[in-house]
């Protein structure tokens, strides 16, 4: 694989240093407002992140007329919090969770984005839906992740092993997400995502190697531990869209529990679908050219992934 993917290296080296050569990074933004005393509430804000569009410092929550704003105050008086919440500014895939916590009344979950940018605050409670869809989302849209899955099943056979060895990797990630996002451990995000690149670019190397048993580190030898090891760096990475938000601790235990509901429930139907069209495919003539054109994509794309996130971390030294 190195010969094809050197250029992709020797490109990267170049862009590296430049402000658009960032991987795609996506995160929800996250509003969280609790009731402090009477009519007084605590504001907390994190912005959305979203790397194909500009900087989202533009989007700003709009509280109701009759509310006053000072800092991370907001004064309702004696008619509370009611009316809508408006976010101004925000488009794309950019998300918003925003979580109300108000004495005597159930907490109240929504996820805002350019469709749908105002909360009605007389809805409903709180629901995990908002939390599940979050998580699916974002981890259908981390191509790193989904990359060292496919990885995976380059190197796996389809039969029960296969499922011991995504099962390792699921606990191991869940395992490591939980403890970031509750702030018990704090990783460096850059040396994450480093590590990252790292496991996919080792499962598509394996995948074109024909000598199984050579390396300790070969998946084929020990496909549930390698797994488990990579899940619990893909955890500390899939954690970053929660860790650091403004979510009240209220709602931190329900928005952990279903936003990794929903990572589980988009892996489970990324590797379902790629199983579905493996199995329809099956051995034809032109199956392994394609099987090896895939490592090869995964295999650059991982290359280039490694060079660009460990000049960032060099840059930042």
């Amino acid at each position: 694989m190195t010969r094809p993917c050197a250029w992709i290296a020797m490109v990267a080296l170049v862009l590296v240093a430049t402000p658009s050569a960032r991987a795609h990074e996506s995160a929800p933004g996250v509003l969280g407002i609790e009731e402090q005393d009477d009519g007084r509430y605590l504001i907390a804000w994190t912005a959305p992140v979203d790397t194909r569009l500009p900087s989202a410092d533009r989007i700003a929550p709009r509280f109701p007329d009759h509310c006053t704003r000072e800092g991370a105050v907001l004064d309702c008086g004696t008619r509370g919090l009611e009316g809508s919440i408006v976010l101004d500014g925000v488009e794309g895939r950019m998300r918003v969770a925003v979580v109300v916590v108000r004495r005597g009344v159930p907490r109240l979950d929504a996820v805002l984005d350019g469709a749908h940018p105002s909360l009605d605050l007389d809805d409903d409670g709180a629901g995990l839906g908002h939390w599940i869809a979050l998580g699916a989302e974002h981890v259908l849209l981390g191509l790193d992740h989904l990359a060292f899955l496919l990885g995976l099943l380059f190197v796996s056979k389809l039969d029960r092993s296969l499922v011991v060895t995504i099962t390792a990797f699921t606990i191991a990630h869940s395992i490591t997400l939980g403890l970031a996002v509750l702030d018990v451990v704090h990783p460096a995000s850059a040396l994450v995502e480093a590590l990252i690149a790292l496991s996919v670019l080792l499962v598509a190397r394996e995948g074109l190697s024909t000598d199984r048993h050579t390396s300790p580190w070969s998946v084929r030898r020990a496909p549930a531990a390698i797994a488990a090891f990579f899940g619990l760096v893909h955890g500390l990475g899939l954690a970053g869209a929660l860790r650091e938000t403004a979510l009240p601790r209220e709602a931190l235990v329900p928005a952990l529990f279903g936003f990794n509901v929903g990572v589980e429930l988009g892996q489970l139907a990324f590797v379902g679908s790629a199983i579905v069209i493996a199995r329809a495919v099956g051995e034809r003539p032109w199956t392994p050219k394609v099987r090896t054109a895939l490592v090869y994509v995964v295999g650059c794309a991982a290359a280039y992934w490694l060079v660009i996130r460990v000049g960032a971390i060099v840059v930042r030294i």
